[in-house]
């Protein structure tokens, strides 16, 4: 029985995500922003990815994130304590 008040974007496909699958997911929450209603609050981009983006292009905050949970044949991002 939550209320919705916000669009977060994570438009991702795992290994398989470039920068045109971030750019398609911005536009598509835009659109989608505009017809419900609903404020775009930021979109998510992987850590490794945010050197090809240019954040200045976008109309939200840009949360850079970092996969932890993994598949054994490969290694998490360490977080500094």
């Amino acid at each position: 029985r939550l209320a919705v008040t916000g669009l977060i974007g994570n438009a991702n496909l795992i290994d398989e995500t470039g920068t045109s699958e971030i750019l398609d997911g911005y536009n598509f929450l835009v659109e989608l922003s505009e017809v419900s209603g609903l404020p775009l609050e930021f979109i998510t981009v992987a850590t490794d990815l945010m050197e090809s983006i240019d954040t200045r292009q976008f109309s939200c905050p840009v949360l850079s994130i970092a996969r932890q949970l993994v598949p054994p044949w490969k290694t998490a991002a360490n977080f500094a304590i």
